[in-house]
């Protein structure tokens, strides 16, 4: 369900209202109760203006510098003469954060169907 009804007048940063059009009609054709997840999640996001979907946003923006920062730290070990065996616990960290990526990417593409990744790059530059 909304979580919380807005009019449908203004877009979002995310989603045109064609996109909530079409939603929208979704509804009236087959009613709220069978829409997929994802046309949920939309509607919900676009009623809590983009809350959802900025939240996503921020956590990645977190992940970024601790990323830089295990990177530099790997090329810094095996520019010293070190061997992958010494990187072995920044290796685990790195894979454990990009398996926490691939959900948020996941989420944004294929539940929030973000395709265009400039749009996205354009909100965390400006926002975050």
């Amino acid at each position: 369900m909304i979580t919380k009804f807005k009019d449908f007048i203004n877009e979002s940063y995310f989603h045109t209202m064609e996109d909530i059009d079409k939603i929208l009609d979704k509804i009236t054709e087959i009613g709220y109760e069978n829409l997929s997840d994802s046309d949920i999640k939309i509607l919900n996001n676009y009623s809590k203006d983009d809350e959802d979907i900025k939240e996503i946003l921020t956590k990645i923006n977190e992940m970024i510098p601790e990323f830089k920062k295990i990177n530099k730290e790997i090329e810094d070990i095996m520019q010293k003469g070190g061997k992958k065996e010494d990187c072995t616990e920044l290796i685990r960290k790195w894979t454990i954060m990009h398996a926490e990526m691939n959900k948020y990417e996941h989420l944004l593409q294929n539940v929030y169907k973000l395709e265009d990744q400039q749009a996205i790059r354009n909100y965390m530059e400006k926002n975050l």
